[in-house]
C-alpha cells in the first residue's frame, strides 16, 4: 500500500524469536570469552572429555541463577525428573536440590551451578530422580571478566545408566556362574578321588586319578574367570598352576623341573578351557613318561627293553599299568612305547620347557623335555590311548589348530601346537 502522499509503507523489521535472541546472545557472550582467553575454561580433575552434542538441552541462568532461556530438550529432560512447569523463573540450584533422590546428590549439583554463577569450571554432575538420570554441566559466563550468568548443559542418559545396569548385573552373574561351575567341578573330583582310593584294579584307580587331574585343570580356568570381569583370562598364571600340580601329582621317582618360556597374554575363555586340558596332558605325560626311572640305566643294553613299557616325552606313554597288552602304540598323551631308537637322552638335569609366543594372530606352543625323545616309528594319528585322543579332538576340534609331536634337536621329545586367536 502508499500512504497519502504516495510514499510506500514497509512492513516493520521481524523481531528475531525468543529462541534465536538467546541463542546470539549466548554466541557473542562466548565469542569475548574466547576472545579474552577464558573460554573454554580448564578441565576440573577428574571431569570426562566428552563433547557436548546437538541434542543437549540448553539453560541459561542470570547473575542470580534464574532461568532466563531453557530449550525443548532440556524442557523434555527435566520433565523426566518430575517437573513437569516451565523453567523460566526457577532458581536452578534450588530446583536442583528438590528434583535429587539424594540430598547429597542434590547439594553437589547445586553446589555445581553455584560455582558456575562465581565463575569456576564445576564437572559434570549427575542427578537421579523418579528412575531417570539426567548429566549436567555448568558453565561460567564471563564476558570481558564480568560474571553475567553461566549456561548449563543438560543431557537425559537415562538408558544410558540402565544399559549400564544390566551390564554390571550381567557381568556379577556370569562370575557368579563360573564360580559355582568351579566348585561343581572341584565336588565331582572329589568324588573320582574317592572312588579311586576304593577301586583294587590298578588300571582303573590310574584312570580316575587321570580323570581327576583333568576335571581339575578345567576347574582351574573356571576359578580364574570367576575372578575376571570379562570372558578373558591371564593365561600365564594358569599355565605356571597346572605345571606345579604337574611335579606334585606326577608318579615318578624323578625330580623333574619346570619352565615357562614367554608369554601366552590374555586368552578368551573358549581358548583358555580347552588349551589348558591339552597342556594339562603334555606336562604330566612328559613328567612322568619322558625320563627313565632313577634307578635304570639311561641306556639300556640292546634287547634288555624289549616289549618294555618304555615311554618318551611330552607324547609319552600311557600310565603305569593302562597298556593295552601289545607293549606298543604310544601318543602325546598316552600309551605303551617300544624301546627309543631317537637321539641319546641328555645328561641335563630332567627339566620340561613351556614355550609360547604369538606372531600372525596365532598362538604358538612348544612344550619340551630334555629326555628320551619318541620311539622309531611313532605316529601320533594311530595312537589309540585316551590322553592322545583327547589331545588331538581339542587341538582341532576347538582350538581348531595343529599338533606336531616330533623329536629334540638334541634330544628329548617336542610338542608344537599353533592355535589361531581370531574367531569366526
Amino acid at each position: 500500500s502508499r500512504s497519502s502522499a504516495g510514499t510506500p509503507i514497509s512492513p516493520p523489521p521481524a523481531r528475531p524469536a525468543s529462541s534465536k535472541l538467546n541463542y546470539l546472545t549466548t554466541a557473542d557472550d562466548l565469542a569475548q570469552m574466547i576472545a579474552d582467553g577464558t573460554f573454554p575454561p580448564p578441565r576440573h580433575p577428574g571431569e570426562t572429555t566428552s563433547a557436548p552434542r546437538v541434542g543437549d538441552g540448553l539453560v541459561r541462568l542470570d547473575a542470580g541463577g534464574k532461568v532466563t532461556y531453557a530449550s525443548p530438550n532440556a524442557q523434555s529432560a527435566y520433565r523426566r525428573l518430575g517437573f513437569a512447569a516451565h523453567l523460566v523463573g526457577e532458581d536452578l540450584a534450588k530446583l536442583h536440590r528438590r528434583l535429587a533422590g539424594d540430598p547429597l546428590e542434590g547439594t553437589e549439583a547445586a553446589n555445581g551451578i553455584l560455582a558456575a554463577l562465581r565463575g569456576e569450571g564445576p564437572p559434570r554432575r549427575e542427578i537421579d530422580a523418579r528412575g531417570a538420570t539426567m548429566l549436567t554441566r555448568a558453565l561460567p559466563l564471563m564476558p570481558a571478566g564480568v560474571p553475567i550468568g553461566a549456561l548449563v548443559l543438560v543431557r537425559d542418559i537415562t538408558e544410558v545408566r540402565r544399559r549400564d545396569r544390566a551390564l554390571i548385573t550381567k557381568d556379577a552373574t556370569i562370575r557368579e556362574i563360573h564360580h559355582r561351575v568351579k566348585n561343581n567341578l572341584q565336588t565331582v573330583a572329589a568324588l573320582l578321588r574317592l572312588q579311586a582310593r576304593r577301586v583294587a584294579m590298578p588300571e582303573a584307580r590310574v584312570a580316575l586319578e587321570e580323570s581327576v587331574r583333568r576335571v581339575a585343570s578345567i576347574a582351574l580356568v573356571h576359578e580364574t574367570l570367576s575372578m575376571s570381569s570379562d570372558e578373558a583370562v591371564e593365561f600365564d598364571g594358569i599355565v605356571d598352576r597346572v605345571a606345579s600340580a604337574a611335579t606334585e601329582v606326577a608318579a615318578t621317582e624323578q625330580t623333574v623341573g619346570m619352565r615357562r618360556r614367554g608369554s601366552f597374554g590374555v586368552l578368551p575363555a573358549e581358548i583358555a578351557t580347552s588349551l589348558v586340558m591339552v597342556l594339562n596332558e603334555l606336562l604330566l605325560n612328559a613328567v612322568e613318561h619322558g625320563f627313565p626311572p632313577a634307578a635304570e640305566p639311561e641306556f639300556p643294553p640292546a634287547g634288555a627293553v624289549g616289549g618294555s613299557e618304555a615311554g618318551g616325552g611330552a607324547a609319552g606313554g600311557a600310565r603305569s599299568g593302562a597298556g593295552d597288552g601289545s607293549g606298543a602304540g604310544g601318543s602325546a598323551v598316552g600309551g605303551v612305547l617300544p624301546p627309543v631308537a631317537a637321539g641319546a637322552p641328555s645328561a641335563a638335569p630332567p627339566e620340561v620347557v613351556v614355550s609360547a609366543h604369538r606372531f600372525r594372530k596365532q598362538l604358538h606352543v612348544t612344550v619340551a623335555d630334555n629326555g628320551r625323545g619318541l620311539p622309531a616309528g611313532f605316529d601320533a594319528e594311530r595312537g589309540s590311548r585316551l590322553g592322545l585322543q583327547i589331545v588331538r579332538a581339542l587341538v582341532t576340534g576347538e582350538l581348531r589348530g595343529t599338533i606336531e609331536l616330533r623329536n629334540g634337536a638334541e634330544g628329548g621329545t617336542e610338542a608344537v601346537l599353533v592355535v589361531p586367536l581370531a574367531r569366526s
